[in-house]
């Protein structure tokens, strides 16, 4: 029995040391404006459907439609500096109350190597 359990654990200690030394690959990403997990993609239009509660009127409306985020990468023509633009367009309704809500949002992020300032 106790063989047993230190056979165990000696394996478990080895699949450790093995899996400690392989590399991690991850890409940065942009987080974004409504959070979450980014897909490191930063060119390109998606959409989504989305969902919203507002307390506007004191109770609880429910808006659903859609989210559409397009992101675009230019280079600063005076800084030379990437530079990637997010609009985010918020298309969104209550049949029930007959109610809509849009929503347009836009923020600039620019890019820099790691350890560099401005």
């Amino acid at each position: 029995m106790i063989k047993r359990g230190l056979a165990f654990i000696t394996t478990i200690f080895i699949i450790m040391i093995i899996a400690g030394g392989l590399p991690v690959y991850a890409r940065e990403g942009d987080g974004g404006y409504e959070g979450g997990i980014s897909s490191g993609e930063a060119p390109g239009k998606t959409s989504f459907e989305y969902k919203e509660v507002c307390f506007i009127t004191g109770e609880p409306v429910v808006f659903e439609g859609t989210l559409t985020v397009k992101k675009t990468l230019k280079q600063d023509k005076t800084t030379g500096k990437n530079v990637i633009t997010s609009n985010y367009t918020y298309n969104l309704k209550n049949l029930e109350k007959d109610a809509t809500l849009t929503r347009f949002l836009s923020y600039t992020l620019l890019l820099r190597k790691r350890g560099t300032v401005r």
